[in-house]
């Protein structure tokens, strides 16, 4: 029986260790490991032996940065580890979320069937969109639009990232139906006829025009999807309510009336380097929930953390802000713990990974801190990449398009013979919308929209001359040019273009020195990286 459990030992030990694939020192990288981690970038079955070995050695490359990390001991870093209880607390709520709420938020096909007799799921609008930083750019580049600027050009133009507020190149195109969201945008959307640009909509934090390039009807059996997504959400929203106030209830949600007052005083203040904390409001609890007593400092430092920029904040608008944003996640992640999902393998596995990733960055960090932009590395980098801002070469002008050439030889005669030009255009053209009552802006790139020999003609015909007829996309032309702007480019006293390129410098000077000191790394510990082939081979079955 002895030798039985020794010979059992011995194969599991062997077995565990044949799944070895790379070793740096002492740590192993397991060949499950391999797998996760080409998981999230390839089908591991698809990929080549060389193609195997690249992924593992970007796992010794990270096994070398942590050890390089731990040397430092950016595991204990203060900053590291508020962030990293932020994320673990979001992570944990989220799984609560998962296994609470959006499992049990598909709809019935019961419901799905009463949701299709509501009615209006058929109507569709295509919506082409352009995000902007502030209400004033919103209005000039409508402004702009509505002057004869194609939607699409001012998109590639001006369009920033929702998020990142950095340019887009190209406005967004969203096909929604009715009960679709974001709401403000799309009751805006249905509200403006096909062809028209809304007025600046509030999003975020800027702000969004919407063209409805086009309204459609939908077959019935298309639009099933989209039913189901709209009766999940709200069917989660109404069992994330139900569950908040379980978890009011279950918590034992209570706040402390002198600890939210002094929270209320601290966060009035504009200036958040004037709050001065006292040794009471550290042990003064303003608000708590199961096993969780936050203390005003808790509170203001850690869960709020901003100021209302003076704005009047009484104790019950607090409270407000605080189930409304902060303590959904809050009460979650206490279920999480006391349902025992925070000791779950795989929220473990995540929290680590997530510290490890911390620790690379802070490390990054540390390298490149004393990483400075000189004047001649932005002027450089700009003309490097100066034709990221370009503002393409453009004309304004006015034209008549018309079915065939004879039709627009009429047309020439009539203006040679001294008839309105602007009445021959209203009265004749095909173009649709703004392009019927007069001029129209036009870019050399949008040959593609316009017609190639059009566009060249175009950029080349004497000003304030009616010419043609001219080959053009859907027919001849008579146009006249009012005035040609030739390529133009923002400048780096623009700060936007400016804060761009640094970013750019920046960026690469970091790139540069992370790269030298993993080089270096790998250099120093070359005797002890092991990749084991035979191993990576078996387990692939290569």
């Amino acid at each position: 029986m002895c030798v039985l459990i020794f010979l059992l030992i011995i194969g599991c030990h062997s077995e565990k260790q044949s799944s070895v694939v790379g070793r740096i020192g002492t740590e192993n990288i397991y060949l499950e490991d391999l797998r996760e981690f080409e998981s999230v970038a390839a089908d591991s079955s698809q990929l080549s032996f060389e193609q195997h070995v690249d992924y593992l050695k970007i796992l010794i490359d990270r096994e070398l940065l942590l050890g390089e990390a731990k040397d430092l001991s950016l595991q204990n870093n203060t900053e590291l580890q508020a962030i990293l209880s932020k994320d673990a607390e979001a992570r944990l709520a989220e799984i609560v979320y998962t296994r609470e709420i959006d499992q049990r938020g598909i709809p019935s096909a019961d419901e799905i069937e009463v949701a299709k007799a509501t009615g209006g799921w058929n109507e569709h609008v295509v919506s082409v969109e352009l995000f902007l930083e502030n209400l004033k750019r919103a209005q000039e580049v409508r402004s702009e639009i509505l002057s004869g600027m194609d939607v699409y050009e001012a998109g590639r133009l001006y369009s920033l990232d929702r998020t990142m507020h950095l340019p887009m190149g190209g406005a967004q195109q969203f096909v929604y139906n009715r009960y679709d969201g974001p709401e403000e945008i799309v009751k805006r959307v249905f509200q403006i006829p096909e062809g028209a640009l809304s007025t600046p909509i509030k999003f975020r934090r800027g702000y969004i025009l919407a063209y409805c390039a086009e309204r459609r009807s939908v077959d019935p059996s298309e639009i099933e999807d989209a039913i189901i997504r709209h009766l999940k959400k709200n069917k989660k929203e109404i069992l994330r309510g139900s569950f908040l106030q379980h978890l009011n209830n279950d918590l034992n949600l209570n706040f402390d009336k002198v600890g939210l007052n002094r929270a209320t005083e601290l966060l009035s203040l504009v200036n958040t380097k004037e709050r001065k904390f006292t040794k009471i409001d550290s042990n003064q609890v303003a608000l708590g929930y199961g096993l969780q007593d936050l203390s005003v400092v808790d509170l203001v430092e850690r869960v709020v953390n901003v100021s209302f920029d003076g704005t009047s904040l009484s104790q019950t608008d607090l409270i407000t802000t605080l189930k409304n944003k902060y303590l959904p996640q809050m009460l979650m992640a206490e279920y999480g713990r006391k349902s025992g999902f925070s000791e779950d393998e795989a929220y473990k596995k995540w929290v680590e990974a997530r510290r490890e990733d911390l620790m690379i960055s802070l490390l990054r960090r540390e390298l490149c801190k004393d990483v400075e932009v000189s004047e001649d590395e932005i002027k450089n980098r700009y003309a490097k990449t100066k034709a990221r801002f370009a503002i393409p070469s453009y004309a304004r002008v006015r034209d008549v398009l018309v079915e065939t050439e004879n039709i627009a030889n009429s047309l020439k005669t009539l203006v040679d013979s001294g008839e309105d030009f602007g009445e021959i255009i209203k009265a004749n053209t095909l173009r649709s919308g703004r392009k019927r009552e007069g001029m129209f802006r036009v870019f050399a790139l949008q040959s593609g929209q316009y017609g190639t020999a059009w566009i060249n003609y175009v950029m080349n015909i004497p000003l304030n001359e009616i010419h043609g007829p001219v080959k053009a996309e859907g027919g001849y032309s008579l146009v006249e040019v009012i005035e040609r702007v030739k390529d133009q480019f923002y400048t780096l006293e623009e700060s936007r273009v400016r804060d761009a390129v640094v970013r750019d410098v920046k960026s690469l000077k970091e790139r540069a020195i992370f790269n030298d000191f993993l080089k270096n790394a790998r250099s120093r510990r070359a005797y002890e990286i092991e990749v084991f082939e035979e191993s990576i081979k078996v387990g692939f079955g290569i």
